[in-house]
């Protein structure tokens, strides 16, 4: 249960724009180190508000305990944040996040806010899946997608049908 969710209107278009506003935090966090400024920047901008700051802080530092996402933003690697992808078919796709590790593994992470249910989980794996394919194009082999729900503040691993 998270205590954000009591502070943000559930009408459609204040959903979406609280989906946005997180991505656009997410986007300025490159490592956790980050977390300060970009939270002070989404403040300033008039991004979020000042109670609404506050309790997106509490949310990112608990999902900073969960390991993998520890992993996704620590100093090692490569970052790639919000960069286009283009598929076999010359379609442009824009993952979150991709960490290429040290060890050439390559994880595509993509945040979301709200409820995941059942029909959710199905049109993210197809989208994580059209990531995963189109950067295997590139000659990575080793490389897993996740998403990143924000609210539920878990990692949920996307696996092939």
């Amino acid at each position: 249960a998270c205590e954000f969710k009591k502070y943000r209107p559930e009408t459609v278009a204040k959903a979406l724009d609280y989906g946005k506003a997180v991505h656009q935090l997410f986007a300025g966090i490159e490592t956790e180190k980050d977390i300060n400024d970009a939270l002070f920047h989404a403040q300033s901008t008039g991004l979020l508000s000042q109670k609404e700051t506050r309790e997106i802080e509490k949310i990112i530092l608990r999902l900073f305990k969960l390991e993998l996402v520890k992993k996704w933003f620590g100093v090692g690697g490569k970052k790639y944040l919000e960069r286009e992808l283009i598929d076999e078919n010359g379609k442009i796709l824009r993952p979150d996040r991709v960490v290429i590790s040290d060890d050439s593994s390559v994880s595509v992470i993509d945040y979301k806010t709200g409820n995941i249910g059942p029909e959710e989980i199905k049109k993210y794996t197809r989208q994580v899946m059209n990531y995963i394919n189109a950067i295997k194009n590139t000659g990575y082999q080793n490389v897993k997608g996740f998403v990143l729900s924000i609210d539920a503040e878990k990692v949920i691993q996307i696996n092939p049908d």
